[in-house]
Parts: C-alpha cells; structure tokens; sequence
C-alpha cells in the first residue's frame, strides 16, 4: 500500500471514527435537550395556574372552585389550528391535576374526573414539592419504549401563608418525538456531508504532505537515467532537509565516479597518441633519413594536435556535466548564430565547394556560448560527413513552448549498429574523406547542452540520405 493511501486511510479513518461518535451523542443527547425545553416550559406553566389558584380560590372552600373547574376542563376540549413548522397542532395536550395538602387528589382534567380521590403523595412532582423542593417526573407508559414518556411538574399552592396543595401539569413526549423525527435526518445529512468534507480534506491533506516526497522520487528517478536535474521545491518540512542530503550524497558519489570514468577514459583515449609518439621517438633516435625523419616527425605533431584536441574537449564537456542549472540566461538570436557560424566556416566551405543555406528564425533564453559551440559542433558533424560539391541546410524553426534547430546533410548517415552509442564519450565513427575520427566528445556536449536547456537532442535518418541533428530547446 502507497504511503499516500496509508496516510489518506490514516486521516479518514481517525476523522469518522470522531465524526461517528460524535453524530451518536448529538443523537442520543438531542432527545434530552428537547426535554428539557419541555420541562422549562411546563415549569413556567405550573406556577401560572398556582398563581391563578391561588388569587381565584383563596377562600376557605375547594382548592379548585367549580369555576376555575369548568376552565380548566374546557381548555381540554378546545379544538383550534396551529401550524409549528411541519406539525399541525390542533387540540391542547396538557394534564392539569390538584392535590391537597396530604397528596390527594382533588381536581384531575382527564374525561370522567381522572383520578380524583387517589393519593398522589408518593409520586416525585407532588412528593417533592410538598417538601419544600422543586418536583418534577417523567413516567412512561411502556416501561421498555422511551417514547411512551409523559412528563411532570408541579407548583405549590399558598393560601394565607400555608401550603394548600399542588398544582401538577403533564405533558406526553409524542409532539417531542415528531420534532425529533423532522430534525434527524437533516443531522445525519449535515453527517454526511461533513464526512464527504471530510474525505476530500484528507485527500487533499495526504497530498499537500506526501508531494515533496514525491518530487523527490521523480528527482531521485531522474538522477537514477542519467540526468542532473536541480533539486525540486520541497518546502520548509524535513523532507527538504533528507533532499538536501540526498543531494550532496548524490553529487559526492557523482564526483568520485565522475572522476574514475575520466580518468579511464583519458587514459585510453591517449595511450594510442602516447604509442605513437614514444615509437616515433625511437626510431627518429636512430637518425634514420630524412624522408624517414619527415614522416614520424609529422606523426609526432598530429598525434600531439590529436591529445591537445582531446584534453580541450574533455575539458570543455566537464565544464557542462558537472551544472545542473544555467549561470546565466539571455534572448540568444539562434538565426544570427547559424548564419555567423557560416561565414566561420567559408575557408573550408570553399575548399570542398560545400554551402550552408539557414531557413527560419528562432530565438530561446539561454547561455549563447554554450549553444553557439552546440551549433558550432553539429555543424562541424555535417561537414566531416558531407560529400564535397554538397550543401548543408539548418532550419530554425519555433512555438510557444520550445525552439527547434536542425542541421540537415547528405552524407552516409548512421550505421544501424552505432546508432545507440552516438552520444556514448569518446565514441566515433570514421569520416568518409580519410578516414579518421574525432575525439567523440562533440556530440555528448551537445547533449548536456540541451539538458541545461531543458531540451533533448537526437541524430535520425533523412529521406533520400544524410543525417538530420534535431536539437529542440
């Protein structure tokens, strides 16, 4: 499993593992702050009509006179129409009973008298009340269903001075269910779309932390095929410091297998020239004849022109492996360049009756000696091939995103079997006029300066013969 996803299952799981519990307590505690509305109202209620009770009826007869009875009664029977959101209320569902002062029953709003006559004084609401204390009960109907609740508040009732008896109001909890029911299924959708919320957040969460970790690895994947790319933004977190790590770690183990390979290959590189010189030299020891003196003299020099030329370019592509960004950025004007290198090259041109036709203009931001010398080597490649009397053609061409340069010739073209190990160091093929070879360190420069570039170059075939150099930036 990816870090990502575990990190993203992580966040997911603790959030509606949280959200779970905390939608069940909402749910289960919604029912008892509904209750206790209920109850604050009913409290209000009770010490009204004791208020009534005992202004009406404060002489020395009933605690409930016949006509505060009648009221009372009435209001059982009173059918009206009120709309309270999605309940439709329509008659008046409270109980009303008095007891005396001993806890029995003396008035009872239920059809038929209710339970007048029966001793109320161990119930809570009256029990409590008596006492001195705040009375109140909730009884259910069905002992196992909660929704079968009826809840209970009684007053006091004073009569000159004394306590008189209770006043108790009840109230069925089936309104407080309907309302319970209305607002349930919006809280279990705000749940859900606090959990959508939610998933999306650790979504985007394992993203935001795990994208420097995953810069890293196209970093590490990059440096792994052969580039130097420079190392990716990867905040302020401690993955910026194990990248900074990783990179000196990767440029020390660079430099030493940088240094190692070069070493190698300067040495075989020059042990052919150094060959030559040192056998040259012992035959000129000898005072052979001049003819003979001639020749392994000249054999000296081109062999030492041969390491001088192989020591600048070794140089010169060690100057450009070794950076990963560009020192300095500039609009270089490729057309002028193409066209520069052709007045350049017009001794050698004339001499084997070659041309050099630029098409196109393109311009790019960039080092312009780094790619006046990348220019400069493909163009030098398409005359060591080129059969004399022929022409060479660059074509510059761009868009939005990247400049295109091709240098077109019409020689031999590339072997099958070199096509892999064109751009491999040191690596070259013989020329058609003579035969010799290069030191094969042009076109891998040419390489590392489309990396710096940000671009790529390549050798194809090209129709009816030659080669086309494609270097896109």
């Amino acid at each position: 499993m990816r870090l990502r996803t575990r990190v993203f299952l992580a966040i997911f799981a603790v959030s509606i593992a949280g959200g779970t519990f905390f939608l069940r307590w909402v749910l289960r505690d919604l029912r008892s702050r509904y209750l206790e509305a209920v109850e604050e109202n009913l409290v209000d209620t009770a010490n009204l009509l004791a208020s009534i009770l005992e202004a009406s009826d404060a002489g020395p007869g009933p605690l409930v006179s016949p006509v505060t009875a009648n009221g009372l009664e009435a209001v059982r029977d009173r059918h009206f129409e009120a709309r309270i959101y999605q309940l439709a209320k329509t008659n008046v569902d409270l109980r009303i009973y008095v007891t005396d002062s001993v806890g029995r029953v003396v008035f009872d709003t239920r059809p038929g008298g209710g339970d007048v006559g029966a001793d109320y004084s161990q119930w809570r609401d009256v029990r409590l009340t008596l006492a001195g204390a705040y009375g109140a009960r909730t009884t259910r109907r069905d002992p196992n269903v909660e929704t079968s609740s009826t809840l209970h508040v009684a007053a006091p009732i004073w009569r000159r001075g004394h306590l008189a008896g209770v006043v108790s109001v009840a109230k069925p909890s089936q309104s407080i269910n309907l309302f319970l029911e209305m607002a349930r299924p919006k809280i279990v959708l705000a749940a859900l779309l606090a959990a959508f919320g939610i998933v999306v957040a650790a979504w985007l969460t394992s993203l935001w932390l795990l994208r420097p970790i995953q810069r890293l690895s196209v970093h590490a994947r990059a440096v792994r095929d052969g580039a130097s790319p420079p190392l990716p933004d990867l905040g302020r977190s401690e993955v910026r410091e194990l990248g900074m790590a990783f990179e000196e770690m990767r440029r020390a183990v660079e430099g030493r297998h940088y240094v190692e390979q070069y070493v190698q290959a300067l040495t075989h590189e020059l042990k052919s020239p150094l060959t030559a010189i040192q056998a040259a030299s012992e035959i000129l020891s000898e005072d052979p004849p001049l003819e003979t003196r001639q020749r392994f003299s000249h054999n000296i020099q081109t062999e030492s022109v041969r390491m001088r030329e192989t020591v600048d370019r070794l140089l010169e592509l060690s100057s450009v492996e070794g950076r990963s960004v560009l020192r300095e950025s500039a609009a270089v004007d490729l057309g002028a360049t193409a066209r520069a290198l052709a007045e350049a090259f017009a001794g050698v041109l004339r001499s084997r009756h070659l041309s050099i036709a630029v098409s196109g203009e393109a311009a790019c931001n960039g080092e312009a000696f780094l790619l006046e010398r990348a220019l400069r080597n493909l163009v030098a490649n398409a005359l060591d091939f080129s059969p004399d009397s022929g022409e060479i053609e660059i074509e510059l061409s761009q868009d939005a995103h990247r400049t295109v340069v091709e240098v077109r010739d019409r020689g031999p073209g590339i072997p099958d079997f070199a096509q892999p190990r064109i751009f491999e160091r040191f690596y070259s093929l013989p020329r058609p006029q003579g035969g010799r070879k290069s030191s094969g360190l042009g076109l891998p420069f040419v390489r590392e300066v489309a990396r710096l570039h940000g671009g790529s170059v390549e050798l194809v075939a090209r129709e009816g013969g030659g080669t086309i150099a494609r270097m896109v930036l």
